[in-house]
C-alpha cells in the first residue's frame, strides 16, 4: 500500500492531466453534435490515443484521384476524426501535432484542389446550387461528411436540377448507404461519389488499439 502510495504521490501531476485529458471524452454538449471530436482534435494529449482510421489513406486518394466523397455513419464512429486526418494529410501537417483551431464548416486545400465540408447538416443550405455546379464541374474533389437525414434532405429538395425524382433518388441513397460491405458508389445524374459508411465496417480492432493507449503506461507516469 505504502509503495503504491507513494508512486501515486510522484506521479500525481501527469495523473491528473492525463485524467483530465480523459474526461474530455465525455464532455457532450447541446450546442455542438460534434464537440467530442472537435475538442480532441485540438488537445494535445489526443495523439497519445489516436489511431488512424485504414479509411483515411483510401479517402485520400479518391480524393487526390479528383472523385468525390461521401463519409456517413452513427453518431461516434469516428467521421469527424477521420475528416481532421485528410485535413492534416493534404495540408501537409504533422500528424503527432493537434490543430491550431477547429476545423471550419467547410475547408479547403488550395494546393489539392480538395474541400472538406465536416459536418453536411450544418451547411448553409442557399449555397446547395452553388455546391451541385462545383460537383459537376470537378473543379474541386469534395468529402461531403453526413449523416444520413443530412444527405437524404440535400438530395430530395434538389432532385430536379439533378434530373431525378425525389423517389428515385431517396431509394439511390438508401441503397449506396446500406450496401453490407460499408462503401459502394453513389452516381446521381452525372455526379458520382465514393460512398463509406462507418456503421457497417467492423471497426472493434480500432477501439481495442485506442484502449490498449489509453491504458499504456507511458500515458500515466511522469
Amino acid at each position: 500500500y505504502d509503495e503504491c502510495n507513494n508512486a501515486l504521490k510522484d506521479n500525481k501531476t501527469s495523473i491528473i492531466h492525463f485524467g483530465n485529458y480523459l474526461s474530455t471524452l465525455i464532455s457532450t454538449s447541446a450546442l455542438n453534435e460534434n464537440v467530442i471530436a472537435e475538442s480532441q482534435a485540438v488537445n494535445d494529449m489526443f495523439h497519445t490515443i489516436h489511431v488512424e482510421h485504414p479509411l483515411t489513406d483510401r479517402i485520400i486518394e479518391a480524393l487526390k484521384n479528383n472523385e468525390h466523397v461521401i463519409l456517413t455513419g452513427h453518431a461516434g464512429d469516428g467521421k469527424t476524426i477521420i475528416a481532421v486526418d485528410v485535413f492534416k494529410n493534404l495540408s501537409g501537417m504533422d500528424k503527432s501535432k493537434p490543430l491550431v483551431k477547429p476545423m471550419r464548416d467547410i475547408e479547403e486545400i488550395e494546393n489539392q484542389n480538395v474541400r472538406i465540408i465536416k459536418d453536411f447538416s450544418e451547411r448553409n443550405e442557399q449555397d446547395d446550387k452553388t455546391l451541385i455546379g462545383e460537383l459537376h464541374s470537378h473543379n474541386y474533389s469534395y468529402l461531403i461528411v453526413s449523416n444520413t437525414g443530412a444527405l437524404l434532405n440535400f438530395f430530395r429538395s434538389h432532385a430536379d436540377v439533378l434530373d431525378s425524382t425525389k423517389v428515385k433518388v431517396e431509394s439511390d441513397v438508401l441503397k449506396a448507404i446500406s450496401n453490407e460491405k460499408g462503401e459502394s458508389v453513389l452516381s446521381i445524374e452525372k455526379i458520382r461519389f465514393k460512398v463509406y459508411n462507418l456503421a457497417l465496417m467492423n471497426n472493434l480492432y480500432l477501439a481495442e488499439s485506442i484502449f490498449k493507449n489509453m491504458i499504456r503506461e507511458s500515458n500515466w507516469s511522469y
